[in-house]
């Protein structure tokens, strides 16, 4: 039998009224939580790559933004896809070393996954691309003189550290990964024990969430359990902390059985 994992829930209240708050609205208005602790923003302005850089810095005290986890490329794409700015300078270069990309904040390595590149690319056309950039949803070299809108990022500490440890934030709550075989209600009363819920994809947005941090989380093919159970004579999903339905009807990707190796008790 193979392992079962579960996904820990946790409600993150953030001010006395208990709305939902965005955390990075302290730092940049619009800015949006990229996970690690860090926030990000998008300036439409056009620049080049040495200007974004300066810009960066003075206007956000930040950086051009580096995708260094999957969390924060979905992140990158949204932001143009909600902007519209199509092209977004991000902060590695391999101008130093061709094909060697370094992250501009620290100098760091730029492990860029293969598939994130558009087609043929990068190809260092004329010899003078030496800096990069994400066109819509894929990097490709561009030459750093170029001018196209800035991501910046800065990091502004993990709102989950000290509440649920190893834990991600998102939205107002916070989710940890939990590699253990145990059956549904053992993982739920394990979450009791520690004040927290099995996650339940409620709406379409926490839905896509989830998933991405299951495959951020997880092996491919693993099993996820989630609190949301079928129950007659309706057979629609509830949620097991409250026993409330939960409406799939505007969800993105079909119905709750597409998520990727999540599983939910029927």
């Amino acid at each position: 039998m193979g392992k079962v994992h579960f996904l820990l829930f946790f409600i993150l209240w953030l001010n006395i009224e208990g709305n939902e708050a965005n955390v990075c609205d302290s730092w940049a208005a619009d800015a949006v939580y990229a996970g690690d602790g860090m926030c990000m923003t998008l300036n439409r302005t056009v620049m080049t790559l040495p200007q974004a850089k300066d810009m960066c810095l003075t206007q956000f005290g930040g950086h051009v933004a580096e995708l260094r986890t999957e969390y924060q490329r979905q992140t990158v794409m949204s932001l143009i896809d909600a902007t519209g700015a199509r092209i977004v300078w991000i902060g590695a270069s391999d101008e130093a070393n061709e094909e060697e990309w370094l992250w501009l904040s620290n100098n760091d390595h730029a492990h860029i996954h293969s598939e994130w590149w558009a087609s043929l690319q990068p190809d260092n056309h004329n010899g003078v691309e030496h800096c990069l950039v994400m066109e819509l949803t894929q990097l490709r070299d561009r030459s750093c003189s170029k001018t196209y809108s800035t991501t910046c990022q800065k990091y502004i500490g993990n709102p989950c550290d000290g509440v649920l440890s190893g834990a991600e934030y998102y939205n107002g709550s916070c989710f940890k990964a939990v590699v253990e075989n145990m059956t549904i209600d053992v993982a739920q009363d394990r979450c009791e024990n520690m004040g927290a819920f099995l996650a339940e994809p409620n709406s379409a947005d926490l839905k896509e969430f989830l998933a991405l941090f299951a495959g951020m989380s997880f092996s491919q093919g693993e099993n996820v359990l989630l609190g949301l159970t079928m129950t007659p004579p309706d057979d629609k999903f509830r949620r097991l902390s409250t026993g409330d339905s939960v409406d799939t009807t505007n969800w993105l990707i079909g119905t709750l059985s597409d998520l990727p190796r999540m599983h939910m008790e029927h």
